[in-house]
């Protein structure tokens, strides 16, 4: 994800699927009141793109948001925090 924020909006062609967190990044930085913020605008990024896979997910197979969750997992706490 600190690839995504530290290359957008620029493609990256050492690491091209890197792109593909672009429009998390995206949606992160009309989300963060600070765009300088780097680990809000990661956090928030991580996010976002944890919503968007999921809403990607239920589209293509069809399945109801009961069907599919989303979800963080801190290494530190080793907790997942549902989205």
């Amino acid at each position: 994800m600190a690839a995504a924020v530290d290359g957008y909006p620029w493609p990256n062609l050492r690491l091209p699927f890197v792109d593909l967190i672009y429009p998390a990044v995206k949606n992160a930085r009309k989300i963060v009141p600070k765009p300088w913020d780097r680990d809000e605008l990661i956090r928030v990024a991580t996010i976002e793109n944890v919503k968007l896979t999921r809403d990607e997910l239920r589209k293509h197979f069809g399945l109801l948001p009961n069907q599919v969750k989303g979800g963080v997992y801190d290494l530190a706490t080793q907790l997942v925090t549902l989205v």
